[in-house]
């Protein structure tokens, strides 16, 4: 897909969600790299995410095979940030360029002060320690805008778009 894009002239990236058996597996960066070779993959587009959940499952493991994704230039993303159980020192200690705001946050986040308050502090701490930011579960322009206020890099959610087919997706983004 990434070849067709680019094909086209369309210049994005693409997200891998990456499970907590594919990242624990022995052979999963080889076989990844493998791929990305074969296929000529640009690594600057490509960014791997994994929940924090699956992250702690065993953090010592994964922080040696996110660290060889980082050093081969693949973004890696911290995804469904604040559902899970993980604590905030390990926000440095594995290479991280973004993180997913977990969308559970973004139901309420314009009735309940709380939820704005904690999303707010989320996207000011996670930017000051140098990484981008997502939200994700977007679903209404209120939300969409006030993110845009408080410094959210990036948003997704049914608001943007709902789940597509590959050539929908093309045609979405010439579009944009």
């Amino acid at each position: 897909m990434l070849q067709k894009m680019s094909n086209q002239g369309l210049e994005t990236g693409v997200s891998i969600n990456v499970s907590a058996k594919n990242l624990y597996d022995p052979l999963f960066f080889e076989r990844t790299m493998g791929i990305i070779k074969k296929h000529k993959v640009d690594v600057s587009k490509l960014e791997i995410e994994i929940t924090e959940t699956e992250l702690m499952i065993n953090p010592t493991e994964a922080k040696e095979v996110l660290n060889q994704f980082a050093k081969k230039g693949i973004k890696v993303a911290l995804d469904d940030f604040g559902s899970g159980y993980s604590s905030l020192a390990y926000l440095t200690q594995f290479p991280l360029d973004v993180i997913k705001i977990d969308k559970i946050f973004m139901v309420d986040i314009l009735t309940r002060p709380q939820i704005k308050q904690i999303v707010s502090a989320t996207v000011a701490l996670s930017k000051e320690l140098g990484y981008k930011v997502v939200a994700e579960g977007i679903e209404e322009k209120e939300t969409s805008d006030y993110l845009t206020t408080i410094g959210c890099d990036y948003a997704q959610g049914f608001y943007y778009a709902k789940p597509m087919r590959e050539l929908d997706v093309l045609d979405f983004i010439s579009q944009s």
